[in-house]
């Protein structure tokens, strides 16, 4: 009777474990996140400390963006990290609270200048680069579809930024500090000079986490994150983290 009762003690205590971890889907986008970072990037480093202030822990899943998106929304994922504020999404699924306000610009080379432009159709003439997966801006990816701007779909932001110095590509849109960090991690010294963004950014981005609206337990979890979020912006964590970032922790 006495090993029936430790045997059933020890099952209430494992399965309390497993229901305080959340799995949360993610993709590559050093350096706000990325699995060759101690902390996962700066966004997962964000959101698994807002859940470990609430009790919970978090292991997070590197997968192809959407694939990262498709599983949440069928509940495989608890949540995923991180997207873009999209009126598309709000329907969809649950959005936090800002974690982050991002810009999204465009590279291209000193030698081939942009034109100024002031909406996307002034550069229509040029090729873009885009990674397959990126929301982008609803009207860009119209525009594509309608073959009115000309895009050209890769694997990858290395990809685009190879293309791009081998003349392959104009134009490619990437957030400002994840395109710099590529240029100057994975090309040959002095590459990065050959690069330059333009000033009107394609646009500027709330970075959100997103849940399933088809499971029950998402709204709470979600409150329980915005709350930790509230706190962590008023301490100043997230200022911490962010200059951890540009000392290059991540």
């Amino acid at each position: 009777m006495w090993a029936l009762l430790v045997a059933g003690f020890l099952l209430v205590i494992q399965g309390g474990a497993q229901a305080d971890t959340l799995r949360i889907g993610t993709g590559e986008y050093a350096p706000w996140t990325t699995k060759d970072s101690q902390h996962s990037g700066l966004i997962n480093r964000i959101v698994k400390e807002a859940f470990r202030r609430q009790g919970y822990h978090v292991d997070f899943v590197f997968v192809p963006w959407v694939r990262a998106r498709t599983e949440t929304e069928l509940g495989r994922f608890d949540a995923s990290s991180f997207w873009f504020r999209n009126p598309e999404y709000e329907t969809q699924y649950l959005l936090s609270n800002t974690i982050f306000v991002q810009r999204e610009v465009f590279f291209y080379l000193k030698q081939k200048p942009l034109p100024s432009w002031r909406t996307l159709g002034d550069l229509k003439d040029l090729v873009f680069g885009a990674t397959i997966g990126y929301s982008y801006t609803p009207q860009f990816w119209e525009m594509a579809k309608e073959k009115e701007l000309q895009v050209e779909e890769t694997s990858s932001d290395i990809v685009n930024f190879r293309k791009l110095v081998r003349g392959r590509i104009d134009i490619f849109p990437c957030e400002e500090v994840t395109g710099w960090r590529i240029l100057n991690r994975e090309f040959n010294h002095g590459i990065a000079n050959l690069v330059a963004t333009h000033d009107k950014p394609l646009r500027s981005a709330e970075v959100t986490l997103l849940m399933s609206r088809q499971r029950p337990e998402s709204q709470q979890l979600m409150n329980l994150f915005n709350l930790s979020l509230e706190k962590m912006m008023d301490d100043g964590t997230l200022d911490s983290f962010y200059d951890d970032m540009l000392a290059g922790v991540y």
